[in-house]
C-alpha cells in the first residue's frame, strides 16, 4: 500500500485492513481503515464489498468502536449512502440481539442527515420497533 498510493492496490490493502481489524478486535485500526477507504475510495465498482466487510466489523466491534466515532465515519458518506450503511447495521444488530446498536443505527437511518428524515422508510420503522422487543432465551 506504501508503495502504490491512490492505486487499486491500496484501495485493495484498505479494503481488507478492514476486515482484518475487525476479525483482530482492533477497534482503532478499523476506524482508521474505515476513514481512509470512505475519504478515498467511497465511490469505487469495489465499495459494495468495503460495505460489506464495514458492516461485519461494526457487528463485531461493537462494544468497542463509540457510535460517536461510527458517526463519524459515515458523515463522511453522502445521505443515501450513509442511510443504506445505518439500515445494514440496525438489520444485522437487531439479527444478533445487539438492542443498543440497533436503536442507534435505526434511529440514525430514520433521522436522516440535515433534517431530511427517513421516517416513510419501513425498514427503519421495523428495525427500531426490533431494537425494543426483548427476548427471554
Amino acid at each position: 500500500r506504501l508503495l502504490s498510493p491512490g492505486t487499486l492496490v491500496e484501495e485493495a490493502a484498505l479494503r481488507r485492513s478492514v476486515g482484518l481489524a475487525a476479525t483482530q478486535g482492533d477497534a482503532a485500526r478499523f476506524a482508521l481503515a474505515s476513514t481512509q477507504y470512505v475519504a478515498g475510495y467511497l465511490y469505487s465498482p469495489y465499495a459494495s464489498q468495503f460495505a460489506d466487510s464495514f458492516v461485519s466489523g461494526v457487528i463485531a466491534l461493537h462494544m468497542s468502536i463509540s457510535q460517536h466515532k461510527l458517526a463519524d465515519i459515515t458523515s463522511m458518506m453522502d445521505p443515501e449512502r450513509e442511510k443504506v450503511i445505518y439500515l445494514r447495521i440496525a438489520r444485522r444488530a437487531a439479527i444478533d440481539g445487539l438492542s443498543d446498536l440497533s436503536a442507534f443505527a435505526s434511529a440514525r437511518a430514520e433521522q436522516g442527515r440535515n433534517g431530511k428524515g427517513n421516517q416513510d422508510d419501513p425498514r427503519a420503522v421495523l428495525y427500531s420497533s426490533l431494537s425494543t422487543v426483548t427476548s427471554a432465551t
